[in-house]
């Protein structure tokens, strides 16, 4: 829902900037346009701020569009055909230190809503899940003998992740503590509640997040998938295999997971300048 919102939002922009031009968007005002013009649009979007990855998204949009309205002869002419698409650099992910993370992680109290809170903050960390993932998961999706959880993530695809031992206590001591207090919400298969006994919406996982942040007083803003990208970076900081983290990610091509060697690369460099006596870092 949320890409499909962002597309609608990316098109509406593109066809209110040809009115602009134009004081037209029909199809022979598609038409006419050409590779300068395009060059022109995107760099106007850039002005406004929009991220490199917002900018791909926006192309990505732009060329579907294009081609549906060619194959359904709205338009005779693909005006985007044979258009390399621009390159915007792409910027680097804004990760928890170690220290960070685990600060958080202890910061949710022993309450039943305390103990969900540890649960779910140990899950986006230790198994670096997408935040509908963690708002849709099933009791019966946790395999705490093995320490693995199953995930349905986008594309309804499946796929199999490890947890932490923290996150495995934490979730049975949650559950433990709902089901002592709720005992009705046994016959509820969602694993992460509201207070009504609903499921916790995405929405609430991202205020709860940030209640915490500002609870032990963090300056950076956090985000469920600030999570996802610390336990990227961190798993490769340690060693870990590119295709394991993919395959952990759910990202379907390599190239998506490859911004986070940049990222580990990255927090190399600066410890080897802080570090090393020749490097020219501050040292203490």
């Amino acid at each position: 829902m949320h890409t499909v919102r962002a597309y609608r939002i990316d098109l509406e922009c593109f066809v209110s900037w040809v009115e602009q031009r134009t004081n037209n968007a029909d199809g022979n005002a598609l038409m006419n346009l050409n590779h300068v013009d395009f060059r022109s649009y995107w760099g106007l979007r850039k002005q406004t701020g929009l991220s490199g990855l917002s900018l791909r998204r926006a192309q990505s949009a732009l060329r579907g569009f294009f081609q549906f309205a060619a194959k359904r002869r709205f338009i005779t002419r693909n005006p985007l055909l044979g258009m390399d698409s621009p390159k915007f650099r792409r910027s680097l992910p804004l990760i928890l230190s170690e220290n960070e993370a685990n600060v958080l992680l202890g910061s949710p109290d022993q309450s039943l809503l305390g103990l969900r809170d540890g649960a779910i903050l140990e899950i986006l960390y230790g198994s670096g899940l997408r935040v509908s993932e963690v708002s849709k998961l099933q009791i019966d999706a946790i395999d705490f003998e093995n320490e693995m959880v199953r995930i349905i993530g986008k594309g309804q695809k499946e796929r199999l992740v490890p947890i932490t031992p923290s996150s495995g206590k934490a979730i049975q001591r949650y559950m433990e503590a709902r089901f002592s207090r709720h005992p009705d919400s046994k016959s509820i298969s969602f694993l992460f509640l509201n207070r009504r006994n609903g499921r916790l919406s995405d929405r609430s996982i991202a205020r709860l997040l940030d209640k915490y942040s500002r609870k032990i007083g963090l300056a950076k803003k956090i985000s469920p998938h600030k999570f996802r990208h610390s336990f990227a970076t961190h798993l490769l900081d340690g060693g870990a295999d590119l295709r394991a983290v993919q395959e952990m990610l759910g990202h379907s091509s390599l190239s998506t997971t490859q911004i986070y060697t940049h990222v580990s690369k990255e927090n190399l460099r600066k410890a080897y300048q802080n570090s090393h006596p020749r490097a020219g870092g501050d040292k203490k």
